[in-house]
C-alpha cells in the first residue's frame, strides 16, 4: 500500500508491506506539491501524477537515489483537477478534467514508458463536453470511456478507442433507472 502524508508544507510518500507475521513501512521521501495527486505502478517503479501551474506533472521513484524525481517534459497536458487517468502498467492515459477556472477540458493524452524517449502524445479525438463525468478503463486493447452523466436518462453512452489505430466507436446501452 502506498500513500501520501502532508505535514505542514511538506508531503511524503510512504509504502507499507504486509506479510503473514509482520509489516514494514518505508518513507520514500518528499514529493512535489501537486493538486489532485494519483499514484500508479509502471514496470518496477511507481509514478505520481498531479497538477501545478506548469501543467500535469509526473514524478517517479528512483531506487538508486531513493527519492522521488520529477520527469521534465517540454510539452505536457495543461493544469487540471478532477481528471480521468488510468494505466495499463506501461502507459498512462489522461482525459478531461477541469482547468483552474473550473471549465471542462476536452482532450486525451497518452505517454508510453516502454520507449526510451517517453513523451506526452495528444491523441486527436473529440470527447463530449461531459468528459469530467466519464470513467475510463482499459479492456482487451481498447480504452473505454463511460459517460456516467448519461445514466440519469437511462442511457449509458460508451466511447471505445482502439489503442492500436485510435479508431472511435460509440455504443449506447439501455439501463433500467431505479
Amino acid at each position: 500500500i502506498y500513500f501520501a502524508v502532508k505535514n505542514g508544507d511538506d508531503s511524503n510518500l510512504y509504502g507499507v508491506n504486509f506479510s503473514e507475521s509482520d509489516f514494514s513501512a518505508q518513507n520514500f521521501g518528499l514529493i512535489p506539491e501537486l493538486d489532485d495527486m494519483r499514484l500508479f505502478q509502471i514496470g518496477e517503479s511507481f509514478v505520481l501524477t498531479g497538477s501545478n501551474e506548469s501543467g500535469l506533472q509526473l514524478s517517479y521513484y528512483n531506487s538508486e537515489t531513493q527519492a522521488m524525481e520529477l520527469i521534465d517534459f517540454e510539452e505536457k497536458p495543461s493544469y487540471r483537477t478532477a481528471y480521468n487517468i488510468t494505466s495499463d502498467g506501461s502507459s498512462l492515459f489522461v482525459s478531461g478534467g477541469l482547468d483552474s477556472e473550473g471549465t471542462p477540458i476536452n482532450d486525451f493524452h497518452i505517454i508510453d514508458f516502454t520507449v526510451d524517449d517517453s513523451a506526452w502524445e495528444s491523441i486527436p479525438v473529440t470527447l463530449s463536453e461531459s468528459t469530467g463525468n466519464m470513467l475510463m478503463k482499459i479492456d482487451n486493447g481498447e480504452i473505454i470511456f463511460a459517460d456516467i452523466a448519461s445514466t440519469v436518462t437511462g442511457n449509458l453512452n460508451l466511447l471505445k478507442i482502439s489503442q492500436f489505430d485510435w479508431s472511435i466507436r460509440t455504443e449506447q446501452i439501455q439501463l433500467e433507472v431505479v
